[in-house]
């Protein structure tokens, strides 16, 4: 007997969780579309970072050990991290306040 008594006690819980969750969950579900565009909005930024990121991983890594980086980047993204040289110019240049 006290068996059944905690099953429909159990029973109760679950159902009664069920209940007070119901209409939270249809306003969430029904939010979920415009909630998901302004995630895909604000994390946009970043997701167009990520390639430059990655290749800036590897060129500090070739750096590291030493390899030129044209050995794996293409020509376009190994100019871009490559070190720049001093032109004569601004060798010798001061910087006036």
């Amino acid at each position: 007997m006290s068996a059944a008594l905690i099953l429909l006690v159990v029973v109760a819980v679950i159902a009664g969780g069920i209940f007070a969750l119901w209409s939270p969950a249809q306003k969430w579900f029904a939010a979920a579309p415009h909630t998901l565009s302004v995630i895909q909005h604000k994390l946009s930024g970043i997701i167009l970072a990520i390639p430059g990121l990655v290749a800036l991983k590897v060129a500090a890594e070739y750096h590291r050990h030493g390899k030129p980086l044209v050995e794996f980047l293409s020509a376009s993204t190994a100019k871009r991290f490559a070190p720049r040289k001093r032109s004569s110019k601004s060798a010798g240049a001061t910087v006036v306040a």
